[in-house]
């Protein structure tokens, strides 16, 4: 029973490394499968050998049943790992401007989505090209989506006029309340208030903004320490 065990579980072992060469399978991928499968052979063949011997078989119990159950997953795998490779790329975090939430030197897989009106939501981290350098990648929370009025105050964000509960947010960092040129440029024109003459956005007061169509506003959570929307402007939905 216990040869025949291994044997079965041998044979299997050849059939799934012939089927993953053949649909050209990563070498990783083959020596994990080799060495995976090749250990529930032996653990098989241990098992036979303690079990009773008026065991009976079930009809499912045969090596070329498992040998088939291998071959197909291989197939779905290889059939699903084009589709993965086209939707998913890594990064790595340079930054400390997710903080908290993503800490420097984490490494994340980004989904790729085909419209962020139906995929992403109030909350959502999302990775987008900088304006500036289509070459370098950005990851922020999303807190403003089409039609939405935002505001800050205190470095507390407000939202259609309701103030947004943020636990995940850190503030009271070692950077000051400070105004820049490069936030009143863009802002003003978005601005609600009456007189735009007297606006002077800070990093920590501004708005309210009204989140024009097709567009999505974004902060980092580490807030006082974040090169986001307050200084970039909003940032475009990426389409298929």
């Amino acid at each position: 029973m216990a040869i025949r065990r291994f044997l079965a579980g041998f044979v299997t072992v050849v059939v799934a490394g012939l089927a993953i060469l053949w649909l050209r399978i990563p070498l990783e991928a083959l020596l994990v499968v080799l060495i995976v499968t090749f250990a529930i052979a032996i653990d098989a063949a241990r098992t036979a050998a303690r079990a009773p011997g008026d065991y009976q078989l079930q009809r499912y119990n045969r090596w070329y049943v498992y040998g088939a159950l291998i071959v197909v997953n291989s197939l779905l795998f290889d059939s699903i790992q084009p589709a993965l490779r086209g939707r998913l790329q890594a990064f790595r975090i340079p930054s400390n401007a997710m903080e908290p939430t993503l800490l420097v030197g984490d490494f994340l897989y980004a989904l790729k989505t085909g419209s962020a009106r139906e995929d992403i939501h109030h909350g959502s981290l999302v990775v987008y090209r900088a304006a500036e350098d289509p070459e370098v990648h950005m990851i922020k929370r999303v807190v403003g989506l089409p039609g939405d009025t935002l505001a800050m105050a205190g470095n507390v964000l407000t939202r259609n006029g309701k103030m947004v509960v943020e636990p995940y947010v850190q503030v009271g960092g070692e950077a000051e309340d400070r105004g820049d040129s490069l936030m009143m440029s863009w802002q003003i024109g978005y601005v609600l208030s009456g007189n735009q003459q007297d606006y002077h956005p800070t990093v920590q007061i501004w708005g309210p903004l009204v989140v024009p169509p097709d567009s999505m506003f974004v902060l980092g959570d580490n807030r006082d320490n974040s090169y986001d929307s307050r200084y970039t402007g909003f940032v475009l939905e990426v389409r298929s």
